[in-house]
């Protein structure tokens, strides 16, 4: 059986008051969502939280603030690689051979956020992802309609892997 994991994200600049807290244990990961605060001080989040460290610079492509350059964004990525446990890659933009050489399989989680009107839809954007060898893969489909938002709990019951992550987005996303 597995354990689920306990994940919170920061997603706003880091204050003072808020370098000074210290993260409950029960949190195994800390994903810092850089396209809203910018690269805190990786020495400050160490000292404060003893779990992994994941960086995410979403795109706007993927209901993120990143605008950066495929130069810049690419940069800012492999810089990350070399102080992060996890490194969040996008599927459609973050590819390529250059910085998959420089981010580790066992650093990776490839992620997808978009639409997906079925279940074999979703399977086929996990098949895609899944094509290239990572840690972690994370699909989030965005749900407009109730019966959209069980989708990924369809996709994670067909796929019963526990290196896959899936949950909706959106008004009745859950």
């Amino acid at each position: 059986m597995h354990k689920a994991t306990i994940l919170t994200a920061l997603a706003e600049s880091l204050s003072s008051e808020a370098a000074s807290t210290v993260l409950p244990q029960e949190i195994a990961c800390l994903e810092v969502r850089a396209d809203l605060t910018g690269d805190p001080p990786i020495d400050q989040l160490r000292r404060k939280f003893k779990g992994q460290l994941l960086y995410t610079l979403r795109s706007r492509a993927e209901r993120g603030a990143d605008l950066l350059s495929a130069a810049d964004r690419s940069e800012r990525l492999r810089a990350a690689a070399n102080h992060y446990d996890l490194i969040a890659l996008e599927a459609h933009r973050d590819l390529t051979p250059e910085l998959l050489a420089t981010v580790p399989p066992e650093q990776r989680l490839i992620t997808w956020h978009g639409s997906a009107g079925d279940l074999s839809e979703l399977e086929n954007r996990f098949a895609t992802c899944a094509q290239v060898p990572a840690r972690f893969y994370r699909v989030v489909p965005t749900a407009t309609r109730p019966g959209e938002a069980l989708l990924p709990l369809l996709l994670l019951k067909s796929l019963r892997r526990a290196d896959v992550i899936s949950f909706s987005y959106g008004a009745v996303g859950f």
